[in-house]
């Protein structure tokens, strides 16, 4: 939207300057319905832009559980050169595969697969309870015993339950199952995890480098504008010409901003990964 705005601002001025030129008769009416026709498709691409804006804004809303007639105020932000830099890869990298809520998440689903198994494994065992007691255990032939006729009595009691074998069996091997499914996938998830950590920081570096020739070509296409201003001004190029040296700084403009955003992005992406 800035470089749009930037385009609108020069084709008004130049629009003006021209309309006194063609009542000097210095310029003929075509010249000026040229920068007419720039400057209505200019305006038109600004209106475009604008209705793309509040359609994303109001999906912003939806997405964050906001009222309709909430305002969300939008400020500018800098965007950092040089990220990866300040990038320690290999220590992100280890960083994130203890850290990151992905790696937990698939570590906390293992160790409850686990826990189950081996309760699973734990009711196909027989239960065994140990038992004493102190008693007579002679023949009562008297009223009156001592404690000559007491002794200590104890034995292990043994319980199997051995028609539900086979059904606790089936679930422990389900048990097992899972848990070698979330083995699988705890590493799945590490896997995938570092790969996209990888990506991401390639992906960061290519955009520096795209984003310093996008600078460059800005910087070429400014030049040349203003260039082509001064011949234009000095009659010495058509205004085709001119219009189309406009049209390259706003391409270049707006290549560029484009540019920065998806450069902001990737960082904000590749900083996700790391939590």
């Amino acid at each position: 939207m800035e470089a749009l705005r930037y385009s609108k601002k020069q084709l008004e001025q130049r629009y003006e300057k021209q309309k006194v030129q063609l009542e000097l008769q210095l310029i003929t009416r075509t010249d000026l319905l040229k920068t007419e026709y720039h400057l209505l498709s200019v305006e038109s691409q600004m209106e475009k832009a604008k209705n793309e804006i509040e359609v994303q804004t109001e999906n912003l809303k939806i997405q964050m559980g906001l009222f309709k007639d909430e305002k969300i105020e939008i400020q500018e932000f800098f965007v950092p050169k040089q990220c990866s830099a300040k990038i320690d890869f290999e220590k992100d990298r280890e960083q994130a595969m203890e850290t990151s809520m992905s790696v937990l998440s698939a570590k906390y689903r293992l160790e409850i697969a686990k826990a189950e198994q081996r309760g699973r494994a734990g009711e196909m065992l027989p239960e065994i309870n140990l038992f004493a007691s102190y008693e007579n255990v002679g023949e009562r032939r008297t009223f009156n015993q001592s404690r000559k006729d007491m002794e200590w009595i104890g034995g292990v009691e043994v319980r199997w339950k051995l028609f539900s074998f086979g059904r606790e069996y089936d679930s422990y091997k389900v048990a097992t199952l899972e848990k070698e499914t979330q083995e699988f996938s705890q590493k799945e998830v590490e896997d995938s995890l570092r790969l996209k950590l990888r990506k991401a920081y390639l992906d960061l570096c290519r955009l520096e480098i795209l984003r310093d020739s996008k600078t460059k070509a800005l910087e070429t296409a400014e030049l040349n504008f203003q260039m082509e201003q001064e011949k234009y001004d000095a009659g010495l190029i058509s205004v085709v010409d001119y219009l189309d040296s406009e049209k390259q700084l706003r391409e270049a403009k707006v290549s560029y901003y484009q540019t920065e955003l998806e450069y902001y992005y990737a960082f904000e992406y590749y900083q996700s990964l790391l939590v």
